[in-house]
């Protein structure tokens, strides 16, 4: 029935912009850059950018997905250069296994997951 994470919908004031911020973060250019709806594409999982409005606006909401990374400590360390804030932890998980949750600069927040401190 459920069979994963599809894809996550961020709602930001300014599309573009965020999307010039992720591009930098990930390393990656995004599939469709358009001014109301841009998407990257990051192993099988959408990560799409939609204007705010009333119905749908910019806060930091209850459910938060978590990327997984290589190296933790390096992932977590980018996010912050460029911007963003840690949002609640780090925090060492059962099995070595690290979690952070990131605010970035447009008040969206999602995690970051991985074994390596490097």
């Amino acid at each position: 029935m459920f069979r994963g994470i599809r894809s996550v919908v961020f709602f930001v004031d300014n599309v573009l912009e965020s999307v010039e911020w992720y591009k930098k973060l990930l390393g990656l250019e995004p599939i469709v850059r358009e001014g109301r709806l841009s998407h990257f594409e990051i192993a099988g999982t959408t990560l799409y950018f939609h204007p705010a409005d009333e119905r749908s606006p910019v806060n930091t909401g209850n459910q938060i997905v978590y990327w997984d990374v290589d190296f933790f400590g390096s992932a977590v360390a980018k996010a912050c250069e460029m911007g963003a804030s840690i949002h609640r932890g780090p925090k060492e998980l059962k099995g070595g296994i690290m979690v952070c949750q990131i605010k970035d600069p447009f008040g969206n927040v999602f995690g970051i997951q991985g074994r390596s401190m490097a």
